[in-house]
């Protein structure tokens, strides 16, 4: 889970990832917590989720995906609550940071609600990934650096009646002297407490390490960097940023043998050089349906170039549907959905198609 939980809620640099900008310097009152406390993972106690209900939460048709948390800005609004349900929102946060420091992603996962799995699915995937095959982990091996609470928000009422609470804290490890420890983030929860059970509909983070002196980027700001489109005589779609690309690669491996080196963008050259052999690959393949390979033509596709330790490769992803997912900016993953979804994995070396994958039905 340490290098996909980061991603959520700890300082991106320390998994080497860009984050757009965030407006670290808005959002609500941070007061000094009375003993800065690095969170103990034997705070992490709740039962793991259920992970085959999580991908169908994600993979519903009705769900709404948004921007990454790191993205939003953080909440200001609210009236400030110092009741038990105050009290109870304190004890998630400090369970969520537990169960991070803990390295555990199963029982992470238990602390959110439906609503969050619904328009959270592009942040939460690589976690339900890092929770499967965590299942097979004899012990918990908490991290070797973790969260530490340095600063605290008071917990406010929204006007929907859920609330809200945020902590900044700093990355050490469980033995560094907290005396002048400064926050490297704010971490805000929203939290819904119907039917007697608190669970967090939403999570946002602020870094504070944003040295803010970035040169004025306009209207563009925030946004993430997009793909280009690219279209043949029976094909379209986009040629993938090389950060995508990196970022996806785990979806398009080959049970995780070949080891990323980067990502990078395929030429055009490249991708009508594949599409031009796809036709023949097909006809050949067990896997191919006789709709995909009749209706090819009609399917969106994302070019991906993924270097490894075995060679260059152009992932052709196709799909009919693109499930609410902005396939300019996001690669389309789902599980199931049939011949709907596919990719076929192209060798840049040897010029050959070297495997297919049609997704099955649930």
């Amino acid at each position: 889970m340490r290098n996909v939980l980061f991603v959520l809620v700890l300082v991106a640099t320390l998994v080497g990832m860009n984050v757009g900008p965030v407006l670290a310097q808005t959002g609500p009152p941070m007061t000094p917590v009375e003993t800065p406390t690095y969170v103990s993972p034997e705070f992490c106690t709740p039962e793991p989720a259920d992970l085959d209900r999580v991908q169908s939460l994600m993979n519903d048709p009705l769900a709404t995906p948004e921007g990454s948390i790191e993205d939003l800005p953080l909440i200001e609004d609210g009236e400030v609550v110092s009741d038990d349900d105050a009290v109870a929102v304190r004890e998630l946060m400090v369970t969520m940071l537990a169960c991070i420091n803990a390295d555990q992603p199963a029982r992470f996962l238990s602390l959110f609600s439906d609503e969050f799995f619904h328009h959270a699915s592009g942040d939460v995937a690589d976690i339900v990934a890092d929770a499967e095959e965590a299942e097979s982990d004899e012990e918990t091996v908490p991290l070797d650096e973790g969260y530490a609470l340095v600063t605290e928000s008071e917990v406010r009422r929204l006007e929907d009646g859920r609330y809200t609470y945020a902590v900044g804290g700093a990355w050490v490890s469980p033995e560094t002297d907290l005396e002048q420890a400064q926050p490297d983030e704010i971490i805000q929860i929203v939290v819904n407490a119907g039917d007697g059970d608190m669970l967090i509909d939403d999570l946002r983070v602020a870094d504070l390490n944003d040295p803010g002196d970035e040169p004025d980027c306009g209207d563009n700001c925030g946004e993430p960097e997009a793909s280009t489109p690219v279209e043949g005589s029976n094909y379209s779609g986009w040629i993938m940023t090389a950060d995508i690309a990196e970022e996806a690669a785990i979806n398009f491996l080959q049970s995780g043998n070949e080891v990323v080196i980067s990502g990078f963008a395929p030429t055009e050259e490249d991708v009508a050089e594949a599409e031009s052999v796809l036709p023949f690959f097909l006809r050949q393949q067990e896997r191919a349906t006789e709709n995909l390979i009749e209706q090819l033509p009609t399917y969106q596709r994302q070019y991906l170039g993924i270097e490894t330790d075995e060679g260059r490769f152009l992932i052709i992803n196709g799909f009919c549907d693109t499930v609410g997912i902005d396939p300019l900016t996001s690669v389309v993953v789902v599980e199931d959905g049939g011949d709907c979804f596919w990719h076929a994995v192209y060798d840049l070396e040897t010029r050959t198609f070297e495997r297919l994958l049609v997704n099955g039905e649930s």
